[in-house]
């Protein structure tokens, strides 16, 4: 449990650290973390609270590039179960 936990801790933080970063024009990158961090078990709600925090310092039309990210993510996810 212990290392799932830190396994999910992480991918939390690659979320915000790549949500940063699409800012700066690397959606690609950020894509393949959130998935990855779904993967880890990092829940829908987390990520949208990552993002919506992440939007005071990158500003929202940044928040907004990832948040369609997401919702594409969250589509393929939901096709592909």
């Amino acid at each position: 449990m212990l290392k799932e936990s830190a396994t999910k801790l992480r991918s939390v933080a690659w979320v915000k650290r790549y949500d940063e970063l699409a800012t700066l024009n690397r959606p690609h990158e950020f894509e393949i973390h959130l998935r990855g961090a779904i993967n880890n078990g990092v829940t829908r709600d987390e990520i949208k609270e990552i993002l919506f925090q992440t939007a005071a310092y990158c500003g929202w039309p940044a928040a907004i590039d990832s948040f369609r990210i997401a919702r594409r993510v969250f589509a393929e996810a939901d096709e592909a179960a």
